[in-house]
């Protein structure tokens, strides 16, 4: 929320805005499960890196995928978008990322730690639906 505020220097007055934090008390589901979520699965520094790290994933299939595309497939698309593509999935694959790290250290239990916290935060979220 934005406050006006009045600055006077000698004769010279001029109007400025500061942000001010709404204390209002928040309730409400949305807020209780926040709060759980936080409490029993991970912060929001957590699950940004949980967030990343699935990206990673996702991105490391999708470019396993395209690879067996068939030639005729990928000679339909749009050239700028095919080279796009490519350019994405190359980029990528020579990017170290903390999920290649994970995937080293554990292999599929990194891979289900993602899956069981993902879980965690449906169910508390479904329950503080109901």
């Amino acid at each position: 929320m934005l406050r006006q505020i009045k600055i006077t220097t000698g004769a010279l007055v001029s109007r400025a805005f500061i942000q001010v934090l709404d204390k209002t008390p928040r309730t409400g589901a949305k807020v209780e499960a926040r709060s759980a979520i936080e409490k029993e699965v991970f912060d929001s520094e957590d699950s940004i890196s949980d967030n990343s790290k699935a990206i990673s994933v996702l991105l490391s299939m999708v470019g396993d995928i395209y690879d067996v595309l068939p030639k005729t497939s990928k000679d339909k698309m749009d050239a700028e978008r095919r080279a796009g593509i490519e350019y994405v999935i190359t980029k990528f694959r020579e990017t170290r990322t903390t999920a290649d790290v994970g995937i080293e250290e554990s292999g599929t239990d990194f891979i289900d730690k993602l899956l069981n916290r993902q879980a965690k935060v449906c169910t508390i979220v479904t329950e503080a639906k109901s």
